[in-house]
This record gives structure tokens, sequence and C-alpha cells, in this order.
């Protein structure tokens, strides 16, 4: 049986209303929006080429992707003048599988653009990816934690980290955050992550017994996560960044899988997520659509949105 993978990603600078976005020419943007994919360290590029179809191999699916993006430079946000997309995401491609990943920012986009930039090929280049996925992944999240951590890098930053290793008929989900993914699983969700927040009564206990507190749903009045990258000041009081791991076997009853950060979340329902991928026949544009009914929501109450990224990988299976 062969494995297609179809990948619809949008990353949008959200106001409050979608009239501006469109489609921007591929050439001019591939090598800011995807860094990781064009880094000399990473052991494969993807091919410079707006659709994308790998050589033959059992192993791996094939990979077709589409971007979309709002340009802020051509709109103010009436209710925060001045401020920038926090959001990030990444694609790479290594020997044997592949890594998506969403990065929700938050003090701005230092975390996240440095998670995206450097995640991924901490994980392509760990000499053990082969034999533990599992602690590669852990030991990877880690690793850029203290890495920016110890930069230079504006210490009050951190964001939301959320990736997806799909390698053969295994997807492995790791999460750091309030960043979400579901699967549609034989035409039901599967929710494969869990927001890491204050709320949670294993989150909050861990925050107050390393002295922390919690105030207005936020760690010290603060913070609205409890895990994530960065966030060097509250390192103290229990916020870490061991992401949550979930491992799934795809088979012929897997259909997608939804990476997002909680701009979308907030917003839409999974069973909503979910009903909107499947009733769209355009994978291309599914992303966008999915971005286009959360803003409607914010216009029509008047209020301003958050930033919002989605990625959408479809499965697609033949005899």
């Amino acid at each position: 049986m062969k494995k297609f993978l179809t990948v619809s990603i949008i990353t949008f600078f959200l106001f409050n209303n979608l009239q501006n976005c469109y489609p921007i020419k591929l050439k001019t943007i591939k090598k800011k929006l995807f860094p990781c994919l064009y880094n000399s360290e990473s052991k494969k590029s993807l091919p410079r080429n707006d659709s994308l179809e790998f050589e033959e191999n059992t192993l791996q699916p094939k990979l077709e992707w589409s971007c979309y993006t709002y340009p802020e430079i051509h709109r103010r946000d009436i209710f925060l003048p001045g401020r920038i997309n926090e959001d990030r995401f990444s694609m790479s491609q290594y020997d044997d599988g592949y890594i998506f990943g969403v990065y929700d920012g938050h003090c701005g986009n230092q975390a996240s653009t440095f998670c995206s930039q450097h995640l991924p090929l901490i994980i392509m280049n760990n000499e053990i990816l082969k034999t533990d996925k599992i602690q590669t992944i852990k030991n990877s999240f880690f690793i850029i934690d203290k890495d920016f951590c110890q930069s230079t890098l504006n210490n009050n930053e951190g964001c939301s980290a959320l990736i997806a290793l799909i390698e053969k008929n295994e997807i492995i989900i790791a999460n750091a955050g309030d960043c979400k993914a579901i699967m549609c699983q034989s035409g039901i969700y599967v929710s494969l992550s869990q927001e890491h927040i204050p709320k949670l009564l294993d989150e909050k206990e861990r925050i107050t017994k390393n002295k922390g507190y919690i105030s207005s749903g936020k760690v010290k009045g603060r913070l609205e996560t409890t895990r994530g990258i960065g966030d060097k000041n509250f390192k103290k009081c229990g916020v870490i960044a061991d992401p949550e791991l979930v491992e799934w076997e795809l088979n012929s009853n897997t259909e997608f899988l939804v990476l997002a950060t909680d701009g979308l979340w907030n917003i839409l329902s999974n069973q909503e997520v979910m009903d909107i991928v499947k009733t769209n026949k355009n994978h291309n544009n599914v992303s966008k659509l999915l971005v286009k009914q959360a803003l409607d929501f914010h216009k029509k109450e008047n209020i301003p949105s958050d930033d919002i990224t989605v990625i959408v990988i479809f499965f697609q299976h033949e005899e």
C-alpha cells in the first residue's frame, strides 16, 4: 500500500478582517518562511519548487504544499498598532521522514523564530534518531530551550512548540505549550495533544510546588502557559520545556492531521475544525479556510484576533 501526503499551510498576521489576504510569490519568500528547509546543516533540503514530488520510495509519501501569508506591511491593527506576528512554522525532510512544526511566541517573535530555525535540525542531526526517536525529541526540546535561554536574545520571551515527526507508518506528536494537534481517524477526530495551561491540576501543582503561584489564570499573573521554550524568568517556578509525546500508527483509516496555534482553537472546536477540513475538497485552500472562519468570528464580534498558524496534512492511501 502506497501512502501519499498533501500538506496545506497558511500563516497569517491577523487583525480583524481577511480582505487583503493573498498568495505571495513563493520564490521571494521561501527562504524567509522556511529557513530550516534551506539550512546548509540540514541532512536533506526540500527541492525548490512549488509542487514537490519525491522519488519513488515505499518508506516515504508524496508531498505537496502551498503557502499563504497575511502581509502585515499593508495593514495596521487598529487595536494594536505596530504589532508583529509572533507565530512561526517549519517543514523539514530527513532521510527517513518529515518534521512539521508550529510555534506560538509571546513577548516577541525571537523564541518562535529560534525554534523554527533550529529545533528540526537538532532532531534530524541527533545520532540516536534512528534507534530512539522519543528520547531524541525530548532531548532536542531540552537543548533548544537551554540554547535559547543562554543566548543573548530577549530572556523575557518564550514560545509554545508543537511538532509532528512522520516516519514510515508512525507519527510522533511532541507538545510543550498551548498549541494543539488533532487527527481524523475513520471520520472521527482524535486529540493528540493537550494544552499546558495553569488550570490543569498537574500543571498547577508543579507550579505551586516550585514556589510559584497562579493569578488570573496565569503563572505569576503573567504567563498563560506552563510549558514551552524560553521564559527564562519563570524557570524557577516550575515552567518547563519537557514535551508530552503521543505515538500514532498510520493505517488506511488515517485521513488527515491538523497542527495549529491557539489562535485557531480559541475560536473553533475540534469537531468544527474536522468538519471544515472534511467538507472542503480543495486541499490547497483548507488552511486558509480555517483561518477565515476564525477571522469571521472576530470581525462579527468586532474584537482583535490572535495570530494563527495552521498546518493540515492529508494522507491518501492507494492499494
